[in-house]
């Protein structure tokens, strides 16, 4: 039997606004230890913004005054908590994307499924 996505993914991830500076965005990352936040905008979820969306605008010189709405992902790719992880890797490879958003069920929380979740996946199977 194939795991569910609302399984392994991260429930309730930690978010940022889409107004908040890049600065604060990689301060938040590395104070929670995440790679990826859910973007924000009056709590509407708007985009998702990367470790490494932040490290390609930070080798450019003025990145004072970017935002995060400025840089981040707005075509989310939203799975369902029921799907399969393996339909949900395909759609991560097909996409080169990694991390995609779980869409939240009757009575359950939204979530974020990304690389890393699956690499904890892989270390308790092994």
């Amino acid at each position: 039997m194939q795991e569910k996505i609302k399984e392994l993914m991260t429930h309730m991830p930690h978010t940022i606004g889409s107004g908040v500076s890049l600065n604060k965005a990689k301060e938040k990352m590395l104070e929670h230890h995440c790679h990826h936040l859910p973007v924000l905008d009056g709590g509407k979820l708007v985009g998702v913004i990367s470790d490494k969306d932040l490290d390609y605008v930070y080798n450019f010189d003025n990145h004072e005054d970017t935002i995060v709405e400025d840089i981040m992902n707005d075509d989310l790719v939203i799975v369902n908590p029921e799907d399969e992880l393996k339909g949900v890797l395909e759609t991560m490879l097909d996409q080169r994307i990694n991390s995609v958003i779980v869409s939240a069920g009757q009575g359950e929380t939204w979530g974020i499924f990304t690389t890393t979740d699956l690499i904890r996946l892989y270390i308790k199977k092994h």
